[in-house]
């Protein structure tokens, strides 16, 4: 079986947040906007595994009611979870 980055944080945060789309979507979405990069920076600034611009990123952080934005920080389960 081919070994898929981030597959259990991705995983565990679509459970939580009762996301229910194909996992192999989400991948490959993320596969080709970063290659699985969460460092990856576009020319137009897009940012992270989903290459979101940061205007976005602060849209979404309202409209989900997060406490932050997490465009710049690595990903890993406790951020995701909580955010």
């Amino acid at each position: 079986m081919i070994q898929i980055p981030y597959e259990d944080i991705i995983s565990k945060v679509m459970k939580k947040r009762k996301i229910k789309i194909d996992k192999k979507l989400v991948y490959s979405l993320v596969r080709e906007e970063s290659r699985f990069d969460w460092l990856a920076l576009s020319p137009s600034h897009a940012i992270g595994l989903f290459q979101v611009i940061p205007p976005t990123g602060e849209y979404i952080k309202k409209k989900m009611k997060y406490k932050t934005c997490l465009l710049y920080t690595s990903p890993s389960p406790r951020d995701l979870s909580t955010s």
